[in-house]
């Protein structure tokens, strides 16, 4: 397993970059390899809220890679986190997302944490993924920035 974090200031209040990211259906409007999310359960978001995540890894010779996808924690406004299980065959088994939200100077101090389990002969690759996915997380909360500050409405 490996980590990958990176932080990223966006203009908007907190209420509102929170319940942008942690609504997971918005993924794919600032996630880079996310093609699809629908959300399984019922119910407000919180711990145990379920969706089913389909990506395309940025490895070759993989297609689409769904994930099962579970809230493990949930402070509204504060932070949230998840699980995600591949149930399709993938260079990982799956990951866990950590994300901290912080008002700070009128807008919002975003921190995001991957912890990725690859598998195979994936896991010795592990250092160019860390590089690799790194790039694309930092990315992906550039391009949510983007998205979060040009929206009118808060």
């Amino acid at each position: 397993m490996f980590a990958v974090e990176s932080s990223v200031f966006i203009n908007r209040p907190v209420e509102y970059v929170f319940a942008f990211l942690s609504d997971k259906e918005n993924l794919p409007q600032w996630g880079s390899t996310t093609f699809s999310v629908k959300r399984t359960s019922d119910g407000p978001k919180a711990v145990g809220t379920t969706y089913l995540i389909e990506e395309h890894p940025p490895m070759p010779t993989f297609q689409k890679v769904k994930f099962e996808y579970t809230c493990t924690a949930f402070e509204k406004n504060k932070n949230f986190a998840g699980t995600g299980v591949a149930i399709t065959r993938a260079p990982i088994t799956g990951f866990n997302d950590f994300f901290q939200c912080e008002p700070r100077n009128e807008g919002t101090y975003v921190t995001m944490r991957e912890e990725i389990s690859p598998q195979g002969i994936f896991r010795m690759l592990q250092p160019l993924m860390r590089l690799m996915i790194g790039k694309i997380i930092r990315a992906d909360l550039a391009k949510a920035k983007e998205v979060l500050e040009s929206r009118t409405s808060q």
